[in-house]
């Protein structure tokens, strides 16, 4: 097995391509380590979680993948799409082209949330390793909320890493 440093993605196939931004098969996961930090840069706790994809099924013909997170996603030629929460209707998730947007939580004549990818070719070294990101912002349009995020992702390997940040 191989196990790569950003999500620790293991597989013994991770390095083959893998069409879409997120790869998809059952058995794959990503380890994350969860950190906090104070105002001073200081780490405060850690702990871990586990994605990983549980099993698939076929929907209008098409292969979904079932996460443990309670998502279930496809890779489509325009992005990553998932199945809404709320009304369990295909919702575009992280789009492929630099400055587009998906809304991933519409009201009728409004949207709540969009995902917008914001950089595309971010660069990253870990360990003498230069990766290239993309990076998507999550936005809050019509809420009063104080908190938002940033997604790094490794086309083919998945989410790297997120931020939270404070908007005030």
């Amino acid at each position: 097995k191989e196990c790569d440093w950003s999500s620790d993605v293991c597989s013994s196939d991770l390095h083959k391509r893998v069409d879409g931004i997120i790869p998809m098969k059952v058995g794959y996961y990503w380890v994350y380590l969860n950190t906090s930090y104070d105002s001073t840069g200081l780490q405060h706790g850690g702990t871990i979680d586990t994605i990983k994809i549980v099993k698939d099924t076929l929907i209008n013909n098409e292969t979904w993948f079932i996460f443990n997170d309670g998502f279930t996603r496809t890779n489509r030629s325009d992005g990553v799409w998932f199945l809404s929460s709320n009304d369990g209707k295909p919702r575009l998730g992280f789009v492929n082209n630099l400055n587009d947007s998906s809304c991933t939580a519409p009201e009728p004549n409004i949207c709540n949330y969009y995902l917008k990818l914001i950089n595309k070719g971010f660069k990253l070294n870990v360990l003498g390793t230069t990766y290239t990101l993309n990076v998507y912002d999550w936005i809050f349009p019509n809420f009063n909320y104080p908190v938002g995020y940033k997604y790094y992702v490794q086309e083919h390997l998945g989410v790297v890493q997120m931020n939270t940040y404070v908007t005030t």
